[in-house]
């Protein structure tokens, strides 16, 4: 009996160690091993593989505004959207506070602009402390491996075009355009 209690704890602390407990996706950690195996699996396979970089707009002021509970929910109500948006092998993870990665095999940036599209079309399901649908928007950045390219280069390549969106006003994505490491980035996007 005890070895089978320790059994369950065992499979408790590995599920507490790889889901974030706010957002129930990848924890950073785990997020990454998975990521280096897929992109291996990928570039293996010859497969396109992509990554999106998410980041919720002015997050610090939803936090002092309205709370830190509303700014869990928001962080929640993102993440769940990013799983809707994706197929179940693909990987979601919380990269940081209020950033989240996606990792998708077997598509073109072209197909990631479909998805990051949705992403950041602002959703209001979240009240705020006045009671009203707290409105928020999001920046992305989509990246394409590239022959050579490791899992830390893809990711600030995608971390550089979400920066790009931010700095465009957010509420809209970028592509890295850059095949030599140039933080060149395509003008389209939705807002």
């Amino acid at each position: 009996m005890a070895i089978h209690d320790y059994s369950q704890l065992a499979v408790r602390y590995q599920e507490l160690a790889s889901v974030d407990g706010i957002t129930s996706v990848c924890t950073r950690r785990h997020f990454m091993e998975a990521a280096e195996a897929a992109l291996a699996h990928a570039q293996r396979l010859g497969q396109p593989l992509v990554a999106l970089m998410i980041d919720v707009d002015n997050f610090k002021q939803i936090n002092d505004t309205h709370g830190h509970t509303a700014g869990d929910q928001v962080l929640a109500e993102l993440a769940q959207a990013c799983r809707e948006h994706v197929r179940p092998d693909d990987i979601v993870g919380r990269y940081g506070g209020d950033e989240f990665t996606i990792i998708i095999a077997g598509i073109t940036p072209l197909r990631a602009t479909q998805i990051a599209d949705r992403l950041t079309r602002p959703v209001a399901r979240v009240l705020g402390r006045d009671g009203n649908p707290l409105t928020y928007s999001t920046s992305v950045g989509i990246a394409e491996s590239l022959p050579g390219w490791d899992l830390p280069n893809l990711l600030m390549h995608a971390d550089l075009a979400m920066y790009e969106a931010k700095r465009a006003g957010g509420g809209s994505w970028r592509i890295f355009q850059g095949t030599t490491g140039a933080t060149q980035t395509a003008a389209t996007s939705r807002k």
